[in-house]
């Protein structure tokens, strides 16, 4: 298989952005959007050995979730309290 040239891998690129803006709509669940994203990255030759994503929440005992990404695996997903920022770890 012959790699994309320049201009082909732009398109591809493109097509992952327009994706994104438009809300990322074929995907139901937060963490899922992280591993599409990477598939399509990594589809289109950008090379990603792993990617996470923390995300703040509003909730009142949820500080925010954090989302990892690798090749291969299902995205996981952890949540940090917000008793977290109390200990002596997060200061």
């Amino acid at each position: 298989m012959q790699d994309a040239g320049p201009a082909d891998r732009q398109d591809q690129i493109q097509e992952i952005v327009d994706w994104m803006i438009d809300g990322a709509r074929t995907v139901r669940l937060p963490q899922d959007i992280l591993g599409e994203l990477c598939q399509r990255l990594t589809a289109a030759g950008v090379p990603i050995f792993r990617a996470a994503v923390f995300v703040r929440t509003l909730h009142p005992d949820i500080m925010g979730r954090r989302f990892l990404w690798r090749p291969g695996e299902d995205v996981l997903g952890t949540e940090a309290p917000v008793s977290m920022l109390l200990t002596h770890e997060y200061k």
